[in-house]
């Protein structure tokens, strides 16, 4: 009985050892069938065959710098607008030209734009006047401008020497101190008699040298001149009183108030 305990003992040892080193052999034996397959740099390789294509679902954009950037062409560089023709008219001041706005001035602050004025020496008169308000000058600019005006002449005589005797008897009779003899072009030997911004002032001047005895005519010619305009705005950001603009100007004729946002005179 002895013996038979001792023989199966024996026998479950055996079994035991057999089983241990067979178990490790088929491992080192997958391990290296595992590392001949590897490419060198120790990654795997796997068959297309063996991966589960994507659905539609699981599929993600690339991230956001990986994604293909889209140019856009560069704005063409702001050319000069075309210049208005000479004889158009408009109720409204003319845009100055662009140029950068002074940070003082708020986007929503109102400006009140004067003008036209005749020359420049009007507005410095005016500036003289803003020194002493609330007043802040915004801008100033100035623009071409045509209007019609109204030439009073004397037509041309047929002689040179004949214009000048003209001119001579005119002068005697107090004719006045703006007379001047015409020398070429198409009105050659006329005698002006000036320029006058209204038809009344022209007929004014006809009727008065056709008292002294002469032939006087009236044709509207266009007169091409300056016009110039003053933005102000209230000081931190307070505004301007009509009151104010009044006393402003006084003895100004035919110049206007005009509100408008303070951004708009720099687009």
């Amino acid at each position: 009985m002895r013996r038979l305990f001792l023989l199966l003992l024996l026998a479950n040892g055996l079994l035991f050892l057999w089983n241990w080193f067979g178990a490790n052999d088929d491992g080192a034996a997958q391990r290296a069938a595992e590392i001949r397959s590897q490419p060198r740099g120790g990654r795997q390789l796997v068959l297309l065959s063996e991966l589960n294509p994507p659905t539609e679902k699981d599929e993600e954009p690339p991230p956001a710098a990986q994604r293909p950037t889209r140019r856009t062409a560069a704005a063409p560089a702001p050319g000069r607008e075309p210049a208005a023709p000479a004889g158009a008219k408009s109720s409204s001041p003319p845009a100055p030209r662009p140029v950068e706005r002074p940070a003082a001035a708020s986007a929503r602050e109102n400006c009140h734009v004067l003008g036209p004025f005749a020359n420049a020496s009007e507005v410095q008169r005016l500036l003289a006047r803003v020194e002493s308000t609330p007043a802040v000058v915004e801008r100033r600019w100035s623009s071409p401008h045509q209007k019609p005006g109204y030439w009073v002449h004397i037509p041309p005589a047929d002689s040179s020497s004949e214009a000048r005797a003209v001119l001579r008897r005119l002068s005697s009779l107090g004719g006045g101190s703006d007379i001047q003899l015409i020398t070429s072009g198409g009105m050659r030997h006329a005698i002006s008699l000036g320029i006058f911004s209204t038809p009344e002032k022209a007929r004014r001047r006809m009727e008065e040298v056709q008292r002294l005895g002469f032939e006087v005519a009236i044709n509207e010619v266009q007169i091409r001149k300056r016009q110039y305009w003053l933005a102000l705005r209230g000081s931190r950001g307070k505004g301007l009183s009509r009151r104010l603009m009044d006393n402003l100007l006084k003895g100004y004729e035919g110049v206007k108030v005009e509100r408008r946002p303070c951004s708009r005179l720099y687009r």
